[in-house]
């Protein structure tokens, strides 16, 4: 008979640098006043991000995010993008409120662009 003996240890540690504060707004949504440390959305909060969509581009401040939707603010929709090195979009058209809601499901790539 032989004998194994195994030792395993693990350290995980996580740092994280930037105090957030939030407010739970309607139906558990997020609003964040400072910028969160995240990956992903979550790290883009308080941000000015662009959302490629299933059918549409939007653009926005991102200021809120839940299991379901994300919240801009200041949104616009995209029509035409015009040169991806531009300044500023070609056609982007100010949505009807000053806040508006996407379905993260619809969302097939993000980021801060213009």
């Amino acid at each position: 008979m032989v004998g194994v003996e195994a030792v395993v240890e693990a350290v995980v540690g996580v740092e994280v640098g930037v105090e957030v504060v939030i407010n739970i707004l309607r139906g558990g949504m997020k609003r964040v006043i400072v910028q969160s440390t995240n990956e992903g959305l979550e790290s883009l909060l308080g941000e000015k991000v662009t959302l490629f969509c299933t059918r549409y581009i939007y653009t926005g401040i991102l200021t809120g995010l839940n299991d379901n939707f994300c919240l801009l603010t200041e949104p616009k929709i995209v029509y035409d993008t015009g040169a991806f090195d531009k300044k500023d979009w070609q056609d982007a058209q100010s949505l009807p409120k000053p806040e508006w809601y996407v379905m993260l499901h619809s969302i097939e790539s993000f980021g801060i662009m213009k």
